[in-house]
């Protein structure tokens, strides 16, 4: 098979000159600044629903655990791209197709066939772990717009449009990951807006607690999992038009993450309080005493 864009020195590639050192770019791939857009979209998961029921949980100090995974799993990754870029040269040598630089790749290079199984393994069960994951956490939040519908019709329904998603592009990755910025842009200008009238009328909580050590482990799972894009990130990586910025890309992706998701839990702590609920979404328009809907108008679009 042939390869594209590994310069000249191989003899099946093509002569586009690539960027970055030696073969560490794509010269139709995305920019550093797409990339880091679609690494914020990847971190934009399920975990994100479910951060501030793990600040309710742990408590304020959970910040400090937070942002030892937020740098953990951000080494990591710069050790993920790191990895990728040494075994370029032969990569290159078995013809191996930028997009097909995966796991499976290294885990074949490392202990042949049954690494290659072992590492693609464990790949598809984290992916194919967020998908249902995903798949649960949106047929729940459906039932708040359709509670006519059963959350297996609604299950089927996610399945279904993830399904079409598969045959997007991976050159429109970036565009699509600006959509889900955007919604979460708008799920925070709803709480703000909860948050504001909780503390006009009085009934934002005060009940926080400085730190819960029993609380603290399964928060940090929450974290854990929250942080966990290494799957999805190869294929970023082999995607880049210069992947010498990989570490430019993975530091300003899980800072700006880590910044966002520190703010909006801690926002959505301080205004319920022991009455965070499970699902981030279930908190909005509603006050943490009384669990009913607040009276501003807004709230039945929140």
């Amino acid at each position: 098979v042939p390869l594209k864009g590994h310069g000249k020195g191989n003899a099946k590639g093509s002569d586009v000159p690539l960027k970055g050192h030696g073969n560490a770019g794509n010269a139709k791939g995305s920019s550093l600044g797409r990339t880091i857009v679609t690494m914020l979209n990847a971190y934009m998961g399920s975990g994100i629903l479910v951060l501030p029921y793990a600040w309710k949980q742990a408590g304020w100090l959970f910040v400090l655990p937070f942002l030892a995974v937020a740098m953990m799993m951000s080494f990591t990754l710069w050790l993920t791209g790191t990895l990728f870029r040494l075994v370029d040269a032969r990569a290159n040598e078995m013809n191996v197709p930028m997009v097909s630089r995966d796991w499976g790749m290294l885990g074949q290079m490392a202990f042949g066939r049954c690494g290659q199984l072992l590492f693609s393994g464990c790949a598809l069960v984290d992916l194919y772990g967020g998908l249902l994951s995903g798949v649960i956490v949106a047929s729940n939040q459906l039932q708040f717009l359709f509670p006519s519908l059963s959350a297996a019709v609604l299950s089927v329904g996610c399945f279904g449009v993830l399904l079409i998603l598969l045959f997007v592009e991976a050159r429109h990755f970036s565009s699509l990951a600006v959509v889900g910025l955007g919604s979460m842009l708008i799920i925070l200008s709803c709480l703000l807006i909860t948050g504001g009238e909780l503390v006009a009328l009085g009934e934002a909580a005060e009940d926080q607690v400085m730190v819960n050590w029993a609380g603290l482990p399964p928060a940090a799972g929450v974290a854990i999992y929250t942080f966990m894009v290494h799957s999805e990130a190869a294929l970023v990586y082999q995607l880049m038009e210069d992947r010498s910025q990989w570490g430019q890309a993975v530091l300003c992706s899980t800072g700006l993450a880590a910044a966002f998701f520190a703010a909006l839990a801690m926002l959505c702590y301080s205004f319920f309080g022991d009455g965070t609920a499970q699902s981030f979404p279930m908190n909005l328009g509603r006050s943490p005493l009384n669990l009913q809907l607040l009276p501003g108008e807004l709230n039945g679009a929140m």
